[in-house]
Order: structure tokens, then C-alpha cells, then sequence
């Protein structure tokens, strides 16, 4: 092993303990040995201190830059790997569920005394609201109600096969939980919460995800239970801290009881089981 000394000179090399970043700098033995200081030495040339200085000061500069690269290089790509970790085990979805705020979203919002404003592409899940002369086309979470037409075939088919119904039977149903989101939303002025966080939409405005409450009620809640809406779509922790998960296993709990009792559309739905049933036993065998 090489401690400090040339090997094949007896020499201690230039720089052997010169002060780096990060610790002392050594150079391999076969650059740059100095002579070993003896006194009354005449043989060889003369090194004196200006000489050594102009080998070492290069020497020592240089690999004091490129240990600092190399540090400054290794931190770097650490931060970028740990970024990717990150973004690869922390979606949106878990973010936003946890209760952190995504891009183009705010904390929640309250807004007392919202009133109803009668438009004709309201339905059962997404409506305008106004207030302070504003208005504001919402969606709400957590559910979804039945298309009012079939400019989505695809949505159509999806929601009758989830209903249970036939797929023309959609609009008609869509239109019922309209009505009833109308109704209940006339019936006095409304506490909006929301984040306004995009939802999508025809209205070129475009729509913002809500929640809509009166006293200890909630619209979405009220349209599980009567049967006018699934639970589906976006979730969210509510103002209160509940999480998303807890008010969704509530939804469920409210969507079965409605299915129990056939209410709103799965009253439609029972009856067409019924029917079903009934073909069944009168058909020949």
C-alpha cells in the first residue's frame, strides 16, 4: 500500500496531504514526486519553492473541482431519484383523499346562502347556484344520477346496466332525479363547499365540484336515499375531517336501503326484475 512515500524514488509525492474539499488529496506515485529535502544534496536540479508551487497549485485546483463535481453530481441525482420514487407511490388520488391540495385546488370554501337558478341543463348531480349576483354551475361528489339524454352512449349503457334498467329508460329516470334535486334545492337557500377544483362539463363556463348542504342535511346523501342517484364518482375528506372513505361506506349503507325499499330508480329496477322473473316461469320449458 502507498503511504505517502514514491516507491521507486523515495520521494514524497507533490500534494500528498494538501487540503481539499472534503478531505486531503493524494496523487498517485507516479505523478509528480518531489525530491526529498537532504541537506548538502548538489546533485539533480534545483527545486525551489516556485517551482513546486506552480506543480501543486494546478494539481490541488484541479482535483478539488472535480471531487466538488462529484459530490455536487451525487446530491443531484439522489433529490431526482428520490423524486421519482415519489411521484411513482404518491398519486393525485391519494393526495387529494388524504386531504392535501392538488394543482388548481384550495382548501375549502364556504358559501352561505346559495340560491337555485333554474337552467335547463340542470340535472340530478350538477346544477347552477348563485350567489352574491354570481352564478355557478356545480357538481357534486361522491354520486352520480342518471343521464337526461343520450349524448353519452356509452355513460347511458354503463348506468342502466349499474341500475338494472333498460338503456332507454335512462333519460326518463335522469329526468325524475332533476326534479328532485330541483325541488329540494327550491326549498330555501343552501350552504356551498368547495374547493373549486375543475369538474369537467358542457357549459363552457365548465363546472366546479361541490358540496351542498342545508342544516345537518346533504344533498348528495338525499339523493342516495330517495333512490335518485349510485354512489360513484369523486371522493373527498369533508370540511369536518371525515375521511372519504368513512363517508362513502356511509353512502353504500344509504344506496342498499334504497335498493331494499326500491326507491327513485331502483324501483324501476325491482319492477323490471320482477318481470323478468314472471317471463321466466310462464315461458315453456
Amino acid at each position: 500500500m502507498w503511504r505517502g512515500m514514491c516507491p521507486t524514488m523515495g520521494r514524497r509525492p507533490v500534494g500528498a496531504s494538501a487540503g481539499g474539499f472534503g478531505g486531503s488529496i493524494r496523487h498517485p506515485p507516479s505523478r509528480g514526486c518531489a525530491p526529498e529535502a537532504s541537506p548538502g544534496a548538489v546533485a539533480g536540479p534545483s527545486w525551489g519553492s516556485a517551482d513546486r508551487a506552480a506543480i501543486v497549485r494546478p494539481l490541488i485546483r484541479s482535483s478539488a473541482i472535480s471531487h466538488r463535481a462529484r459530490v455536487v453530481r451525487a446530491v443531484v441525482w439522489a433529490r431526482l431519484a428520490a423524486a421519482a420514487v415519489f411521484a411513482s407511490t404518491t398519486p393525485a388520488e391519494v393526495r387529494e383523499s388524504a386531504g392535501a391540495p392538488d394543482a388548481g385546488v384550495g382548501p375549502w370554501r364556504r358559501i352561505e346562502g346559495a340560491r337555485f337558478e333554474e337552467r335547463r341543463y340542470a340535472d340530478g348531480d350538477s346544477f347552477v347556484l348563485t350567489h352574491d349576483g354570481t352564478s355557478v354551475v356545480y357538481r357534486l361528489y361522491f354520486v352520480d344520477a342518471p343521464e337526461m339524454d343520450a349524448e353519452f352512449p356509452d355513460r347511458v349503457r354503463e348506468q342502466a346496466k349499474r341500475f338494472g334498467v333498460g338503456v332507454r329508460e335512462i333519460p326518463g329516470l335522469g329526468r325524475r332525479a332533476a326534479d328532485f334535486a330541483a325541488q329540494w334545492l327550491r326549498e330555501g337557500a343552501v350552504t356551498v363547499w368547495t374547493r373549486d377544483e375543475p369538474a369537467g362539463g358542457r357549459e363552457e363556463s365548465g363546472r366546479r365540484f361541490a358540496l351542498v348542504g342545508r342544516g345537518r342535511r346533504w344533498l348528495h346523501e338525499e339523493l342516495v336515499a330517495a333512490g335518485w342517484a349510485r354512489v360513484y364518482g369523486h371522493a373527498v375528506d369533508l370540511p369536518d375531517g371525515t375521511t372519504a372513505a368513512r363517508h362513502r361506506h356511509r353512502l353504500d349503507e344509504l344506496e342498499a336501503e334504497a335498493r331494499r325499499e326500491g326507491r327513485g330508480v331502483w324501483a324501476r329496477s325491482a319492477l323490471r326484475k320482477r318481470q323478468m322473473r314472471s317471463a321466466d316461469r310462464a315461458s315453456p320449458r
